[in-house]
């Protein structure tokens, strides 16, 4: 039986003096009693999935296949405003539209990332789609916006899934 790893959590931290940047994937092997080569990538590599072993039988008995994990990455500098300007808002509340800006343009450019990987590996959507924004390793002029998802692909016939009740064996 074929062996295909579920669960996959993706972390990453500096190392050093912020030169270096460790990635550890993490994830739990299963094995599926699928036909040989059902669910494999157009390249014929197995996927890869972040998904839960639960949401993966889900998606499985609603007639879709995992494809591939797929993530999209930008950092995105934001140019400072003027000290003049930043000395008339002093005691005001005040948007900053080059941070909204700057916020919309890299969640943007991650997302069609993540998505141009999902249609490179021959996925038709992204499931269980995660995304973190940050600007704590860049500096303070600079936001990072991270996501990451399974893409999938129409696998099949659906299967209608009734849901199951379950009650606790304690009292």
């Amino acid at each position: 039986m074929p062996t295909v790893v579920v669960g996959v959590r993706l972390e990453w931290r500096h190392q050093g003096e912020g030169e270096h940047l460790e990635f550890v994937a993490v994830g739990t092997a299963v094995r599926y009693t699928a036909k040989p080569g059902a669910y494999r990538r157009p390249n014929g590599q197995a996927f890869t999935s972040h998904l839960s072993g639960q949401d993966m039988v889900t998606l499985l008995r609603s007639g879709y296949a995992p494809v591939a994990f797929v993530m999209g990455n930008c950092v995105f500098h934001v140019a400072v405003q003027g000290f003049l300007k930043t000395l008339g808002q002093v005691g005001r509340n005040a948007e900053m539209p080059q941070w909204t800006q700057g916020n919309y343009q890299a969640r943007e450019l991650a997302m069609s990332r993540m998505q141009a990987e999902a249609e490179r590996d021959g996925g038709t959507g992204v499931v269980g789609v995660q995304f973190e924004i940050s600007n704590y390793a860049w500096g303070h002029h600079t936001v990072e916006f991270y996501t990451a998802g399974t893409a999938i692909r129409h696998g099949g016939s659906a299967e209608t899934i009734v849901p199951s009740f379950v009650l606790p064996m304690s009292g």
